[in-house]
């Protein structure tokens, strides 16, 4: 192989390198992109947290009812569309972590308590 084309051949697989490593570092950022919230109405309790991704989401305040939680769900314009007491499934929770006494899970499903 010639030098001239020793020079092509280096130069391609430089670029394909460069483009697949560019390739696989925004792959990777979009996979864990967690998208700030959005501004808090005033509808919307301070203790509501955010719970969405990237297509939206809902604003959850929840309070300990008993051995309950009393949640209200709250739209991004801060209209309440779902209140009631919620009852943990624990048998589809998924712990993540021991600390000091507490175990904290990862997942905790709620479901609505029947009216």
């Amino acid at each position: 192989m010639s030098a001239k084309g020793f020079l092509k051949w280096s130069s391609a697989v430089l670029a394909g390198v460069i483009i697949g490593h560019v390739g696989s570092i925004l792959l990777r950022k979009a996979m864990y992109y967690v998208p700030s919230p959005p501004e808090r109405v005033a509808a919307v309790p301070p203790h509501a947290r955010w719970a969405g991704g990237a297509d939206g989401g809902v604003w959850i305040a929840c309070k300990p009812n008993g051995r309950r939680l009393w949640c209200e769900v709250y739209n991004e314009d801060g209209v309440a569309f779902e209140k009631g007491n919620f009852l943990a499934k624990f048998d589809s929770a998924t712990p993540s972590r021991y600390s000091g006494g507490s175990i904290v899970f990862s997942e905790l499903p709620l479901e609505r308590e029947a009216r």
